[in-house]
């Protein structure tokens, strides 16, 4: 994908260093213009997808022919805002990341529907399940996310709960899933792009979609819409993993999760009522059909807990008990102490 981007600004400075900025990301191909005649010659001879524009570069009001995003480049001390009220805005001198984030928004609702070859190959998916609450799939999911991290791979980080409990380490500012979800019903959306303006860096350098708040929204996604979803993300081939973190049972969505997944991670906390869960998790018929891509995590290890072993998987991981540390400190020590083996991970991939 290539998207052609004119950037149109009286500062030379301001639009160079811009233009260095966004030539870091690979689908723009970048041209830069300091004057309303350089940009209006370029427009007659070549075809922009996206053109930023500083509204005071011309005292005239300009015009896009053919374009499909004009975008105004504006300041506090813009003049002329009043012609381009109908246009999309992007602030200036704010972190060229976030001016990126912006203009593939905006495009890829204008974009179209493009079809890509199929890169779900580049993506492995794995997922964090228990079926008993309160065991530390997210902990352990977000320490097998940062160390696959740490050791080079890009990773997105997906949260399926209801109530999306890794808020604490991946703020929630906007609509992430519900925003790709919507996109995947309309075929004027380019889903790639959508899913790029969506994802966040989180901490070490995992990215992140932002999930459920709301029980609404939660109730609200079907099974085949979370399918989708999962589908397009893993078809644009952009992370090497995508961890999804899930709810506790087995509903519809859970299912389905576990079946599209190339390794389940169970994790199990010790305790008489969580062994209960667990032996009744793994007499289940699903159970014993995806048992071969499943993997375990036993945690809050103490030198007396006892888990049950109901599951005969490989065991991927024993984290210890880190009592009443903030998150990110047990995310970091998970990761630093390696009590999650990452090339068991790793094997689920047929």
């Amino acid at each position: 994908m290539n998207i052609s981007i004119a950037l149109a600004d009286s500062s030379k400075t301001y639009v160079e260093r811009l233009s260095e900025g966004l030539q870091q990301y690979d689908e723009l191909a970048i041209h830069v213009y300091t004057s309303e005649r350089t940009l209006r010659e370029a427009m007659e001879k070549t075809r922009f997808d996206v053109v930023l524009f500083d509204p005071d570069l011309s005292e005239e009001t300009l015009s896009f022919p053919g374009v499909k995003l004009p975008v105004c480049l504006y300041s506090d001390e813009s003049g002329n805002m009043e012609r381009y009220a109908e246009f999309a805005k992007v602030q200036k001198y704010q972190r060229i990341s976030h001016i990126y984030k912006e203009i593939i928004r905006e495009y890829a609702d204008k974009a179209g529907y493009t079809v890509h070859a199929d890169r779900s190959g580049n993506t492995e998916m794995i997922v964090f399940y228990s079926p008993a609450g309160g065991a530390g799939k997210t902990t352990a999911a977000l320490a097998a996310a940062s160390q696959l991290a740490a050791q080079g791979s890009k990773v997105l980080f997906v949260s399926l709960e209801q109530l999306n409990s890794s808020f604490c380490v991946h703020p929630k500012k906007e609509d992430g899933l519900i925003a790709l979800i919507e996109s995947s019903k309309d075929a004027g959306v380019n889903f790639e792009l959508k899913l790029k303006s969506v994802a966040k860096q989180g901490m070490n350098g995992v990215y992140y979609i932002e999930g459920f708040d709301r029980l609404a929204d939660y109730d609200a996604v079907s099974e085949e819409e979370a399918k989708t979803v999962l589908q397009n993300i893993r078809k644009c081939g952009i992370c090497d993993f995508l961890i999804v973190d899930m709810e506790s049972g087995l509903n519809p969505v859970n299912r389905m999760v576990i079946q599209m997944a190339d390794r389940v991670m169970i994790v199990e906390k010790p305790g008489e009522l969580p062994a209960e869960k667990m032996r009744l998790f793994a007499g289940q018929a699903f159970a014993n059909e995806h048992q071969q891509k499943m993997a375990l995590i036993c945690n809050f290890a103490e030198s007396n807990s006892r888990f049950s072993r109901a599951l005969d998987v490989p065991a991927a991981g024993m984290i210890h008990n880190y009592g009443n540390l903030p998150l990110k400190q047990v995310i970091d020590a998970i990761r630093k102490n390696g009590e999650i083996d990452a090339d068991i991970m790793r094997k689920g991939r047929k």
